[in-house]
Protein backbone atom coordinates (compact mmCIF):
# COMPACT_ATOMS: atom_id res chain seq x y z
CA UNK A 1 0.00 0.00 0.00
CA UNK A 2 1.10 3.56 -0.60
CA UNK A 3 0.71 4.63 3.02
CA UNK A 4 0.30 3.18 6.44
CA UNK A 5 -3.28 2.67 7.42
CA UNK A 6 -2.88 4.52 10.66
CA UNK A 7 -2.00 7.67 8.72
CA UNK A 8 -5.28 7.37 6.84
CA UNK A 9 -7.16 6.98 10.08
CA UNK A 10 -5.24 9.77 11.74
CA UNK A 11 -6.08 12.21 9.01
CA UNK A 12 -9.72 11.15 8.97
CA UNK A 13 -10.08 11.61 12.70
CA UNK A 14 -8.01 14.72 13.22
CA UNK A 15 -9.41 16.60 10.23
CA UNK A 16 -5.97 17.96 9.34
CA UNK A 17 -4.92 17.25 5.75
CA UNK A 18 -1.68 19.24 5.75
CA UNK A 19 -0.15 17.64 8.85
CA UNK A 20 3.54 16.74 8.44
CA UNK A 21 4.46 13.27 7.25
CA UNK A 22 3.37 10.60 7.63
CA UNK A 23 -0.10 12.05 7.10
CA UNK A 24 -2.25 11.00 4.17
CA UNK A 25 -5.61 12.30 2.96
CA UNK A 26 -8.68 10.23 3.87
CA UNK A 27 -11.68 9.68 1.62
CA UNK A 28 -13.66 12.91 1.28
CA UNK A 29 -17.41 12.86 1.76
CA UNK A 30 -19.33 15.07 -0.65
CA UNK A 31 -22.94 16.01 -1.05
CA UNK A 32 -23.51 13.71 -4.03
CA UNK A 33 -25.79 10.71 -3.51
CA UNK A 34 -23.88 7.85 -1.97
CA UNK A 35 -23.24 4.73 -4.02
CA UNK A 36 -25.44 1.77 -3.08
CA UNK A 37 -23.91 -0.37 -0.36
CA UNK A 38 -23.47 -4.09 -0.78
CA UNK A 39 -26.78 -5.82 -0.11
CA UNK A 40 -25.11 -8.50 2.00
CA UNK A 41 -23.30 -6.02 4.23
CA UNK A 42 -24.73 -5.30 7.69
CA UNK A 43 -26.22 -1.82 8.13
CA UNK A 44 -23.70 0.77 9.31
CA UNK A 45 -23.86 2.45 12.68
CA UNK A 46 -25.77 5.70 12.84
CA UNK A 47 -22.57 7.41 13.88
CA UNK A 48 -19.70 7.25 16.35
CA UNK A 49 -19.99 8.61 19.86
CA UNK A 50 -19.46 12.35 19.79
CA UNK A 51 -15.73 12.95 19.80
CA UNK A 52 -14.58 16.00 21.71
CA UNK A 53 -12.56 18.79 20.10
CA UNK A 54 -8.81 18.23 19.98
CA UNK A 55 -6.82 20.07 22.62
CA UNK A 56 -3.68 22.02 21.81
CA UNK A 57 -1.65 19.66 24.00
CA UNK A 58 -2.99 16.62 22.16
CA UNK A 59 -2.20 18.08 18.76
CA UNK A 60 1.30 19.11 19.82
CA UNK A 61 2.06 15.66 21.22
CA UNK A 62 0.65 14.03 18.08
CA UNK A 63 2.87 16.21 15.88
CA UNK A 64 5.95 15.27 17.87
CA UNK A 65 5.07 11.60 17.73
CA UNK A 66 4.51 11.77 13.97
CA UNK A 67 7.90 13.40 13.48
CA UNK A 68 9.61 10.66 15.48
CA UNK A 69 7.62 7.97 13.69
CA UNK A 70 8.61 9.37 10.30
CA UNK A 71 12.24 8.99 11.40
CA UNK A 72 11.41 5.42 12.54
CA UNK A 73 12.25 6.31 16.12
CA UNK A 74 9.53 4.09 17.55
CA UNK A 75 10.73 4.24 21.14
CA UNK A 76 10.90 8.02 20.96
CA UNK A 77 7.50 8.34 19.28
CA UNK A 78 5.63 6.17 21.76
CA UNK A 79 5.59 8.57 24.77
CA UNK A 80 4.27 11.38 22.58
CA UNK A 81 1.47 9.23 21.21
CA UNK A 82 0.52 7.98 24.64
CA UNK A 83 0.47 11.58 25.88
CA UNK A 84 -1.76 12.63 22.95
CA UNK A 85 -4.17 9.79 23.72
CA UNK A 86 -4.84 11.22 27.16
CA UNK A 87 -7.44 13.87 27.90
CA UNK A 88 -10.79 14.20 26.11
CA UNK A 89 -11.79 11.42 23.66
CA UNK A 90 -11.01 13.44 20.56
CA UNK A 91 -10.02 12.57 17.03
CA UNK A 92 -6.42 13.31 17.88
CA UNK A 93 -6.63 10.89 20.82
CA UNK A 94 -7.86 8.06 18.60
CA UNK A 95 -5.23 8.89 15.97
CA UNK A 96 -2.55 8.76 18.66
CA UNK A 97 -3.79 5.38 19.86
CA UNK A 98 -3.46 3.92 16.38
CA UNK A 99 -0.03 5.45 15.92
CA UNK A 100 1.05 4.05 19.29
CA UNK A 101 -0.08 0.61 18.08
CA UNK A 102 2.37 0.81 15.19
CA UNK A 103 5.17 1.86 17.52
CA UNK A 104 4.39 -0.97 19.94
CA UNK A 105 4.29 -3.51 17.11
CA UNK A 106 7.72 -2.37 15.95
CA UNK A 107 8.96 -2.72 19.53
CA UNK A 108 7.53 -6.27 19.72
CA UNK A 109 5.04 -5.37 22.45
CA UNK A 110 1.91 -6.95 20.98
CA UNK A 111 -0.14 -7.34 24.19
CA UNK A 112 0.05 -3.61 24.89
CA UNK A 113 -0.77 -2.87 21.25
CA UNK A 114 -3.86 -5.08 21.48
CA UNK A 115 -5.14 -3.08 24.43
CA UNK A 116 -4.76 0.17 22.50
CA UNK A 117 -6.51 -1.24 19.42
CA UNK A 118 -9.47 -2.24 21.56
CA UNK A 119 -9.52 1.18 23.21
CA UNK A 120 -9.58 2.91 19.81
CA UNK A 121 -12.48 0.70 18.73
CA UNK A 122 -14.42 1.68 21.84
CA UNK A 123 -13.83 5.38 21.19
CA UNK A 124 -14.66 5.32 17.46
CA UNK A 125 -16.70 2.19 16.64
CA UNK A 126 -18.25 3.66 13.48
CA UNK A 127 -15.08 5.01 11.84
CA UNK A 128 -14.16 2.60 9.02
CA UNK A 129 -10.46 3.49 9.11
CA UNK A 130 -10.27 2.39 12.74
CA UNK A 131 -11.65 -1.04 11.82
CA UNK A 132 -9.17 -1.12 8.94
CA UNK A 133 -6.38 -0.47 11.45
CA UNK A 134 -7.71 -3.19 13.71
CA UNK A 135 -7.94 -5.63 10.81
CA UNK A 136 -4.34 -4.99 9.79
CA UNK A 137 -3.15 -5.38 13.35
CA UNK A 138 -4.94 -8.68 13.91
CA UNK A 139 -3.82 -9.96 10.50
CA UNK A 140 -0.25 -9.26 11.60
CA UNK A 141 -0.94 -11.25 14.76
CA UNK A 142 -2.25 -14.15 12.61
CA UNK A 143 -5.67 -13.78 14.25
CA UNK A 144 -7.67 -14.42 11.10
CA UNK A 145 -11.06 -14.39 12.77
CA UNK A 146 -10.72 -10.91 14.23
CA UNK A 147 -8.90 -9.62 11.14
CA UNK A 148 -11.75 -10.69 8.88
CA UNK A 149 -14.33 -9.33 11.32
CA UNK A 150 -12.83 -5.84 11.33
CA UNK A 151 -12.02 -5.72 7.62
CA UNK A 152 -15.63 -6.66 6.84
CA UNK A 153 -16.89 -4.08 9.32
CA UNK A 154 -14.77 -1.40 7.65
CA UNK A 155 -16.31 -2.28 4.29
CA UNK A 156 -19.82 -2.34 5.75
CA UNK A 157 -19.24 1.23 6.93
CA UNK A 158 -17.51 2.39 3.73
CA UNK A 159 -17.61 0.01 0.74
CA UNK A 160 -15.34 2.32 -1.27
CA UNK A 161 -12.44 1.99 1.18
CA UNK A 162 -10.53 0.15 -1.53
CA UNK A 163 -7.31 -0.74 0.35
CA UNK A 164 -9.32 -3.08 2.57
CA UNK A 165 -10.23 -5.51 -0.21
CA UNK A 166 -6.78 -6.93 -1.11
CA UNK A 167 -5.88 -7.37 2.55
CA UNK A 168 -9.19 -9.03 3.34
CA UNK A 169 -8.77 -11.29 0.32
CA UNK A 170 -5.29 -12.33 1.49
CA UNK A 171 -6.54 -13.14 5.00
CA UNK A 172 -9.45 -15.14 3.60
CA UNK A 173 -7.03 -17.23 1.54
CA UNK A 174 -4.95 -17.91 4.64
CA UNK A 175 -8.13 -18.83 6.49
CA UNK A 176 -8.87 -21.44 3.79
CA UNK A 177 -11.83 -19.53 2.37
CA UNK A 178 -10.82 -19.24 -1.31
CA UNK A 179 -14.32 -18.61 -2.66
CA UNK A 180 -14.89 -15.75 -0.23
CA UNK A 181 -11.48 -14.35 -1.22
CA UNK A 182 -12.43 -14.52 -4.91
CA UNK A 183 -15.73 -12.77 -4.21
CA UNK A 184 -13.92 -10.05 -2.27
CA UNK A 185 -11.53 -9.36 -5.13
CA UNK A 186 -14.40 -9.32 -7.61
CA UNK A 187 -16.02 -6.60 -5.50
CA UNK A 188 -12.71 -4.74 -5.48
CA UNK A 189 -12.42 -4.86 -9.25
CA UNK A 190 -16.00 -3.65 -9.72
CA UNK A 191 -15.60 -0.73 -7.32
CA UNK A 192 -12.19 0.29 -8.65
CA UNK A 193 -13.49 0.31 -12.23
CA UNK A 194 -16.53 2.34 -11.17
CA UNK A 195 -14.38 4.94 -9.41
CA UNK A 196 -11.97 5.20 -12.34
CA UNK A 197 -14.93 5.70 -14.67
CA UNK A 198 -16.22 8.49 -12.43
CA UNK A 199 -12.82 10.18 -12.51
CA UNK A 200 -12.81 10.04 -16.32
CA UNK A 201 -16.23 11.76 -16.51
CA UNK A 202 -15.72 15.20 -14.91
CA UNK A 203 -18.92 16.61 -16.37
CA UNK A 204 -20.96 13.80 -14.79
CA UNK A 205 -19.12 13.48 -11.45
CA UNK A 206 -19.18 16.33 -8.90
CA UNK A 207 -15.86 18.03 -8.12
CA UNK A 208 -15.88 16.87 -4.48
CA UNK A 209 -16.53 13.29 -5.56
CA UNK A 210 -13.60 13.34 -8.00
CA UNK A 211 -11.41 14.71 -5.22
CA UNK A 212 -12.59 11.82 -3.02
CA UNK A 213 -11.73 9.32 -5.75
CA UNK A 214 -8.21 10.75 -6.05
CA UNK A 215 -7.75 10.40 -2.30
CA UNK A 216 -8.86 6.76 -2.47
CA UNK A 217 -6.58 5.95 -5.41
CA UNK A 218 -3.68 7.44 -3.47
CA UNK A 219 -3.99 4.60 -0.96
CA UNK A 220 -3.66 1.81 -3.53
CA UNK A 221 -0.64 -0.06 -4.83
CA UNK A 222 -2.19 -0.70 -8.22
CA UNK A 223 -0.97 0.35 -11.66
CA UNK A 224 -4.50 1.34 -12.63
CA UNK A 225 -4.62 3.70 -9.66
CA UNK A 226 -1.40 5.36 -10.80
CA UNK A 227 -2.78 5.70 -14.32
CA UNK A 228 -5.93 7.27 -12.91
CA UNK A 229 -3.91 9.76 -10.86
CA UNK A 230 -1.85 10.74 -13.89
CA UNK A 231 -5.05 11.30 -15.86
CA UNK A 232 -6.40 13.42 -12.98
CA UNK A 233 -3.55 15.89 -13.53
CA UNK A 234 -5.70 17.08 -16.45
CA UNK A 235 -8.90 17.37 -14.40
CA UNK A 236 -10.83 20.64 -14.95
CA UNK A 237 -10.75 21.50 -11.22
CA UNK A 238 -7.43 22.76 -9.76
CA UNK A 239 -8.05 21.16 -6.37
CA UNK A 240 -8.36 17.75 -8.01
CA UNK A 241 -5.19 18.36 -10.05
CA UNK A 242 -3.27 19.36 -6.92
CA UNK A 243 -4.55 16.33 -5.00
CA UNK A 244 -3.44 14.05 -7.84
CA UNK A 245 -0.02 15.70 -7.87
CA UNK A 246 0.41 15.18 -4.15
CA UNK A 247 -0.61 11.54 -4.42
CA UNK A 248 1.84 10.87 -7.23
CA UNK A 249 4.63 12.56 -5.29
CA UNK A 250 3.99 10.24 -2.34
CA UNK A 251 4.81 7.16 -4.43
CA UNK A 252 6.69 8.42 -7.49
CA UNK A 253 7.42 6.42 -10.60
CA UNK A 254 9.31 7.52 -13.69
CA UNK A 255 5.97 7.93 -15.49
CA UNK A 256 4.63 10.05 -12.62
CA UNK A 257 7.65 12.36 -12.71
CA UNK A 258 7.24 12.91 -16.46
CA UNK A 259 3.51 13.54 -16.05
CA UNK A 260 4.07 15.97 -13.17
CA UNK A 261 6.66 17.85 -15.20
CA UNK A 262 4.26 18.23 -18.11
CA UNK A 263 1.40 19.19 -15.80
CA UNK A 264 3.44 21.84 -13.97
CA UNK A 265 4.42 23.48 -17.26
CA UNK A 266 0.90 23.38 -18.69
CA UNK A 267 -0.84 24.54 -15.49
CA UNK A 268 -2.61 27.91 -15.86
CA UNK A 269 -3.73 28.39 -12.26
CA UNK A 270 -0.96 30.13 -10.32
CA UNK A 271 -1.49 28.37 -7.01
CA UNK A 272 -1.89 24.97 -8.63
CA UNK A 273 1.27 25.51 -10.68
CA UNK A 274 3.31 26.23 -7.57
CA UNK A 275 1.89 23.19 -5.81
CA UNK A 276 2.54 20.92 -8.78
CA UNK A 277 6.08 22.24 -9.11
CA UNK A 278 6.68 21.45 -5.43
CA UNK A 279 5.17 17.99 -5.92
CA UNK A 280 7.43 17.46 -8.92
CA UNK A 281 10.52 18.41 -6.93
CA UNK A 282 9.54 16.05 -4.13
CA UNK A 283 8.77 13.23 -6.56
CA UNK A 284 11.98 13.48 -8.54
CA UNK A 285 14.10 13.65 -5.35
CA UNK A 286 12.35 10.58 -3.92
CA UNK A 287 12.68 8.69 -7.18
CA UNK A 288 16.36 9.60 -7.48
CA UNK A 289 16.96 8.40 -3.92
CA UNK A 290 15.25 5.12 -4.76
CA UNK A 291 17.18 4.59 -7.97
CA UNK A 292 20.48 5.95 -6.65
CA UNK A 293 20.83 8.36 -9.56
CA UNK A 294 21.10 12.16 -9.81
CA UNK A 295 17.65 13.76 -9.85
CA UNK A 296 16.32 14.90 -13.20
CA UNK A 297 15.61 18.61 -13.77
CA UNK A 298 12.63 19.88 -11.82
CA UNK A 299 11.13 21.46 -14.94
CA UNK A 300 11.97 20.99 -18.61
CA UNK A 301 14.13 23.71 -20.20
CA UNK A 302 12.31 26.70 -21.71
CA UNK A 303 11.10 26.29 -25.26
CA UNK A 304 13.47 28.04 -27.67
CA UNK A 305 11.86 30.86 -29.65
CA UNK A 306 10.57 30.10 -33.10
CA UNK A 307 12.63 31.49 -35.98
CA UNK A 308 10.05 34.21 -36.54
CA UNK A 309 10.39 35.34 -32.92
CA UNK A 310 14.17 35.91 -33.00
CA UNK A 311 15.33 39.45 -33.09
CA UNK A 312 12.04 40.91 -31.87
Amino acid sequence: MRCLLLTCAAAALSGCKDRPAPAAPPPVVDAAPAAPRDAAAPPPDQGPPALKPDTAAQLEALERGNAALAARDFAGALPHFLSASQGPPSGAAVSALLAAVEALEALDRAPEATELVEKALRLAPAVPEVHFAAGRFFAGQVDHVRAVRHFERALALEPDLLPVYPLLGAVLVKADRPQDAANTMARYEARLNRLLQGLRAPTETPDARRHAIVDLLALLDDERATEGLIAALRDPHPQVRMAAGGALADAPTAEAVVALSEAAVAEQDGVARRVLAANLARARDALAATLGAPPPPTLPPPRPPAPSEKGR
